[in-house]
């Protein structure tokens, strides 16, 4: 049992590290379990993020075949800008004190909508970040492995907003019905926005045909990761709502 910590590319970075362990024969089979629950730690009265966010899990099955084609990968941190997405209080550079706890916890059950102290986020630097490094890290991808993106039937995202993925399918000159989107219903889920995705917005497609697919998901420490892996009536279970 692994535990990794990845925010946002955390499904596309785990599967990674997986993969590896089962290509070079340590394991043959794997279980990939992701999850967030960010409403745990909403701030009750923050408007702006709290509608935004979605909590969900989802499981990878995976299982080692010496015929399946290769899974290639891309990932990289652009760390020095990590302060455009940042809670200042919890972690071992700057830990709780009896203060900050009780600030941050007046802050998440409402006695308190004081957010001068909460943690920031560079909106316009985000979206800068998730509109320009995502695809570049995919057209690098396919440079590399010369992957044609034109033979690509599915892009998946990660769900950070509609106007991050017009942007980046507009980059790519990927048409938006090669580009599933699963926000609408769902909204930003995190590390689950992909598989949710894929899921929920192409379970026909995968279970009942062969599927060229790229997956890129971005944000939490001013981090990425890119996947290309091809499918073939895969098993896609219905999703479940609580």
């Amino acid at each position: 049992c692994l535990d990794f910590y990845h925010g946002c590319p955390g499904w596309v970075v785990a599967l990674s590290s997986v993969t590896s362990m089962m290509s070079t024969g340590t394991i043959k089979r794997a279980i990939l379990l992701v999850g967030d629950t960010c409403s745990q730690i909403q701030y009750a009265n923050n408007r702006e993020e709290k509608p935004l966010i979605g909590d969900a899990g989802s499981v990878t099955a995976l299982e080692f075949d010496h015929c399946a084609s290769a899974m290639l990968f891309d990932m990289g941190t652009q760390s020095d800008d990590a302060e455009m997405l940042v809670k200042p209080y919890g972690g071992f550079r700057s830990p709780y004190t009896q203060e900050t706890l009780k600030y941050v916890l007046d802050l998440r059950s409402g006695k308190s909508s004081d957010f001068s102290d909460a943690g920031q986020m560079d909106g316009m630097g985000v979206f800068s970040f998730a509109i320009s490094k995502p695809p570049k890290s995919i057209k690098k991808l396919c440079s590399e492995y010369r992957i044609s993106l034109e033979n690509i039937d599915n892009l998946f995202l990660h769900q950070g907003n509609k106007i991050i993925l017009e942007n980046i399918a507009k980059r790519l000159k990927m048409p938006m019905e090669k580009v599933p989107s699963s926000l609408r219903n769902y909204g930003n889920t995190t590390s689950v926005s992909i598989p949710l995705t894929i899921v929920t917005e192409r379970d026909t497609q995968l279970s009942s045909s062969r599927q060229k697919n790229i997956a890129c998901a971005f944000g939490t420490g001013m981090a990425w990761g890119t996947v290309y892996f091809e499918t073939q009536n895969i098993v896609v279970p219905q999703l479940i709502v609580l």
